[in-house]
């Protein structure tokens, strides 16, 4: 398992010498796996390790979770913080809030301590079940590439490593871990895709997890160079984005909506496909109701209005915001 972290912290520059690099710890065998083998490496990378681990309150006795993770820091000889949140209502599934909670507390952590980066441990098996994930709600290239190594602070270097690995790099270690039994519970999609489809599909097809994975990084390599195509024409205007390739224009497309929106959340192919006509066939001045708003066109400029299809447009082609009444 070291050797393929090793690799993917080489092949996607994950850490810098002298990082101060905080490990989300659960409790679960895929975040001991994470925290013991960069303890395992931290010498060999110049690395210096601090360990979180977030109390989401979800469930009966989740307290239990942060006392295991404690006694695994203090074998580790490392520092831990846990905090306690709460999800907050909202829309969406339970589980996407609490990640979002979770996340934005990782960071707030990170920033009181001075960490560059933090580190969390999805692995190869995440990956697959993304992929496939995204397959079933209608995705493009660019959700392809599912979970990426890097994105801004937060990395991932167990990316390349399956579930059979981590159990045995925790078991030689004789390290403890927990299971969360959310991930039984197979009302929710994800579990159903790990827990019956990926297997079945590894009986038909051994090795399917692996050739997800590949996919996904050759998606991502993709979404890159289309990235620079895109980016001369991703402007809120339909004349600019007419002068794109045809091709091409569903992506410039896409690509204004994530400027205008902040980011592409909860859109399915769909949604992104009537965002497209609009812009691209629609009349001179119409709207879409997406998720949290509405894309406006009126004449040649588009803009977004959070909430509902009228009021006050974000438009970025000038200062402040534009009414589309």
């Amino acid at each position: 398992m070291l050797e393929k972290v090793r690799r993917t912290i080489a092949a996607h520059g994950l850490f810098e010498p002298n990082d101060c690099v905080l490990v989300a710890c659960s409790g679960g065998p895929d975040s001991v796996a994470l925290l013991a083998g960069l303890s395992e490496l931290g010498r060999e990378l110049c690395i210096e390790l601090c360990v979180a681990h977030v109390d989401h309150g979800l469930r009966p006795g989740s307290e239990r979770d942060g006392e295991l993770v404690g006694r695994i820091a203090a074998r580790l000889d490392l520092g831990l913080r846990i905090e306690r949140i709460e999800v907050p209502a909202g829309p969406g599934g339970v589980l996407e809030r609490a990640r979002e909670a979770r996340y934005a507390c990782l960071e707030k952590v990170a920033d009181e301590l001075g960490c560059a980066r933090i580190a969390v441990g999805h692995t190869r098996g995440d990956q697959a079940e993304t992929v496939l994930h995204r397959l079933l709600r209608g995705t493009g290239i660019e959700g392809l590439g599912a979970i990426p190594p890097r994105r801004g602070r937060i990395v991932r270097p167990l990316l390349d490593v399956g579930r059979p690995e981590v159990l045995e790099f925790l078991r030689t270690r004789g390290l403890p871990w927990v299971e969360d039994p959310s991930n039984e519970r197979l009302e929710f999609l994800r579990v159903r895709l790990r827990r019956e489809v990926l297997p079945l599909l590894d009986d038909l097809a051994p090795g399917v997890e692996e050739r997800l994975a590949a996919l996904a990084a050759e998606a991502r390599g993709l979404t890159e160079e289309l990235q620079r195509l895109v980016e001369p024409f991703a402007q809120p205007s339909v004349l600019t984005i007419a002068r794109a390739p045809e091709g091409l224009r569903p992506l410039v497309v896409r690509e204004v909506l994530r400027r205008l929106r902040g980011d592409l959340r909860e859109l399915t192919r769909a949604h992104l496909e009537a965002a497209a006509r609009l812009a691209l066939d629609g009349p001179r001045r119409g709207e879409v109701h997406l998720p949290r708003g509405a894309l406006v066109r009126d004449d040649d400029a588009l803009g977004w209005v959070p909430g509902g299809g009228h009021g006050q447009v974000k438009d970025s082609t000038k200062a402040g915001t534009k009414s589309f009444g």
